[in-house]
């Protein structure tokens, strides 16, 4: 029971945190400076009050100095951090338990910057990417087939790309290769099918209910949900 109860403190942390850096990203300030304050009063959040979900339960998800509504979004981002890292570490806490969970709140943090500005933060890519080499490295291999995989899936990607006339992000290239590091050759065909699949599904809702089809969608949300589900978690 203590294990569980660490395990999902644990996570909601993680989720506090990337609810800050998709916040401060798209706001375009350090994460570092100003610290946490109320987006109404500015005033100071003190340290009991940033204890994820349990401040603002507390609260009444209301500022306690001015009364300004808290958005719903930071326990939201705190209760999914909690869901994966139930889900990552439900079997034990080891280094590639570890490597998993923090590539699924990189995702998280990338998805949600998507959503919200349509635009793919490259710096938290590149931490994927790192994260990534160091995952195959140890527990895959870097292989023809892999080599292959990524060559055959660049080139088709490069083709869409040009006669789409870059109406698809190069940052989705980017974001599915990282991901690629995680994921065995074997299933990477499925990761690909089963994110498009996924992301033309919602992209054909947004068609009717906009009535066009001239659209612009984020797409890193249905490539995380893929990589949720072929990993097994």
């Amino acid at each position: 029971m203590i294990y569980w109860i660490f395990v999902f403190f644990l996570g909601t942390i993680f989720g506090s945190f990337s609810h800050l850096l998709v916040d401060r990203n798209i706001r375009q300030i350090s994460i570092i400076y100003p610290r946490s304050h109320c987006p109404n009063c500015k005033h100071k959040i003190s340290n009991i009050d940033l204890i994820p979900l349990i401040s603002f339960i507390m609260l009444r998800g209301k500022c306690r100095n001015c009364n300004y509504k808290i958005s719903l979004t930071y326990p939201l981002f705190e209760l999914l951090g909690a869901v994966l890292s139930v889900l990552v570490f439900r079997y034990g806490i080891t280094i590639q338990s570890i490597i998993i969970f923090f590539s699924l709140i990189l995702c998280l943090v990338i998805s949600a910057i998507d959503i919200k500005s349509l635009y793919i933060d490259m710096v938290y890519i590149y931490i994927l990417m790192f994260l990534g080499l160091i995952y195959r490295f140890f527990y895959l291999s870097f292989n023809i087939g892999f080599l292959k995989i990524v060559l055959i899936f660049s080139f088709i990607f490069l083709f869409i790309y040009i006669i789409s006339k870059r109406n698809i992000g190069d940052g989705d290239y980017f974001f599915y290769l990282s991901l690629f590091l995680f994921i065995k050759n074997e299933n990477i065909v499925e990761f690909l099918f089963y994110s498009i699949w996924i992301g033309a599904f919602f992209a054909i809702i947004m068609a009717i209910k906009r009535k066009s089809t001239k659209i612009m969608i984020a797409f890193c949300p249905y490539i995380f949900l893929s990589y949720l589900y072929i990993i097994n978690i």
